[in-house]
């Protein structure tokens, strides 16, 4: 329970809009996401610019988690597709 207390004590809401951009890939993660309502696409673009879709999240699942716990840049970009609020948890 203290360890808990002591992760969510230093996390935070934040609201993104629709379309707006959360994370870019290459960036150094600093939180973990968890989606409290909305929607969020994570996808990548190729060499030439080509978007590809890698997941479609929603309320209750989380981003950038295995990247945290493993290390390294983003290997993604994220990006709301619906006015979205989620609790941004300290790397």
């Amino acid at each position: 329970d203290s360890s808990l207390q002591a992760l969510l004590s230093s996390s935070h809401l934040a609201d993104f809009a629709a379309g707006q951009e959360i994370v870019q890939q290459g960036d150094d993660p600093k939180f973990l996401y968890l989606i409290i309502k909305g929607a969020v696409k994570t996808l990548r673009y190729s060499a030439e610019g080509k978007e590809a879709t890698i997941r479609m999240l929603g309320a209750g699942e989380t981003f950038l988690d295995a990247v945290i716990f493993m290390g390294g840049k983003s290997p993604i970009n994220a990006k709301a597709i619906e006015d979205s609020n989620l609790l941004l948890i300290p790397a």
